[in-house]
C-alpha cells in the first residue's frame, strides 16, 4: 500500500467578479491558514476555505465549486483531484467571513509521481443578497 502524501495547496483566486448581475452579491475564496490537506491515493480530506463577504449586507453563497486545472508535477494529472461543490448553502454576516469545508479525494490510482504535488484550486460560486 502507498501511503504518499500529498499537499493540497489553494490558488487564492476571487470567486467572483466585484461587478455582480442585479440580485448577485460578490464574495472571495481563500485559504484557512494552518489547516491544509494531506492526502494520500484513494483518501478523503477536508479543503477548509474562508469566504469573504464584500458586500454592505449579508449573503448567502448558494453555490461554490473548485476546479484543479494544473498540478506542480506534469507526471500527476489534476483529474485525479475532485473536490466536491459547497453542500449547502452559507450565510455570510456583512463585510465578513465565514469558514466551510470542501470534500476533496484523490484518486486510488494516484501515481507515486503525485508524492508532494500541489494542486492549485480554482473557485467559482454564485451568492444572493440575505
Amino acid at each position: 500500500m502507498r501511503t504518499a502524501v500529498l499537499a493540497v495547496a489553494l490558488a487564492l483566486t476571487a470567486a467572483c467578479t466585484p461587478q455582480q448581475p442585479p440580485g448577485k452579491a460578490g464574495f472571495t475564496v481563500t485559504d484557512v491558514p494552518g489547516r491544509s490537506t494531506a492526502l494520500y491515493p484513494g483518501a478523503t480530506g477536508a479543503r477548509w476555505v474562508r469566504i469573504g463577504n464584500t458586500e454592505n449586507f449579508p449573503i448567502k453563497v448558494t453555490t461554490l465549486t473548485a476546479t484543479v486545472t494544473a498540478t506542480s508535477n506534469p507526471a500527476c494529472p489534476p483529474d485525479l483531484v475532485r473536490v466536491d461543490p459547497l453542500a449547502k448553502a452559507l450565510v455570510v454576516p456583512k463585510q465578513g467571513f465565514a469558514e466551510v469545508a470542501l470534500t476533496t479525494h484523490l484518486a486510488a490510482a494516484a501515481p507515486d509521481a503525485c508524492k508532494n504535488v500541489t494542486f492549485p484550486l480554482t473557485y467559482s460560486g454564485t451568492a444572493t443578497k440575505s
